[in-house]
């Protein structure tokens, strides 16, 4: 993982291995991160995609990518819960045949690379999870 500071944020380049979720976390962390939106492009595999199921109040889980998929789109925004960092990352995945998938990013792995524009805000915003809605929601 390469991070570079920007006039108003970073760029993070993740190599091939890297965890994206758990990048971001500990770039949030050791940056002192409380509030960002983050973009990126790239290539993964081992990518499992979320759908927040509301009826259930749980993520039904989707395993995309046991080869290299491309990373077409990735959006997200970094928030705190209970002090730490919480990543909410949504994703377009493509594979070879040109199918797409998106979703919630639980997790994936590099696979080539990934590039991240990460823009930083001044000010904290905190996540609180909504026993209603099953997700832990932004409170302004």
């Amino acid at each position: 993982m390469k991070v570079k500071r920007t006039e108003d944020g970073f760029l993070v380049v993740l190599d091939a291995g890297d965890e994206i979720i758990a990048s971001l976390r500990e770039i949030a962390a050791n940056e002192r991160i409380a509030l960002a939106s983050f973009t990126g492009i790239g290539a993964v595999s081992d990518a499992i995609l979320g759908y927040l199921d509301i009826d259930r109040k749980e993520y039904l889980k989707q395993q995309y990518g046991l080869e290299s998929v491309e990373l077409l789109s990735m959006i997200g925004n970094i928030a705190r819960m209970n002090d730490e960092p919480v990543i909410h990352c949504h994703v377009v995945l493509g594979d070879r045949e040109m199918r797409t998938f998106g979703g919630h990013l639980l997790q994936a792995r590099v696979s080539v690379t990934v590039e991240i524009f990460m823009r930083v805000f001044e000010g904290d915003v905190s996540r609180e999870f909504d026993a209603r809605l099953g997700a832990n929601l932004m409170r302004l």
